[in-house]
């Protein structure tokens, strides 16, 4: 019953709302572990965060998720800061 009901429904036609405002709305995530780190840094995590108006990605691989405050100090000075 479930996959009918999955196979036979409509792809989403509709827009999604974005902000007019410049720096208005990000949007942050953490990835990970992965099981293969990376072989330069061994990294297993992955910080994303998206503008929300034109969703330019800005990416941070770390080691620990207790790295993603760092990011985030980062990330306010150098994108945030600029635009008051």
């Amino acid at each position: 019953m479930c996959r009918e009901a999955k196979g036979i429904r409509n792809s989403y036609n509709g827009t999604v709302a974005r902000s007019t405002i410049r720096g208005k709305w990000w949007f942050a995530d953490v990835k990970g572990p992965f099981t293969m780190p990376s072989f330069l840094h061994e990294n297993q995590y992955v910080f994303g965060i998206i503008k929300g108006k034109t969703l330019f990605l800005i990416q941070y691989y770390i080691k620990e998720k207790s790295a993603v405050f760092t990011c985030l100090k980062e990330w306010y000075e150098e994108y945030i800061v600029p635009l008051n």
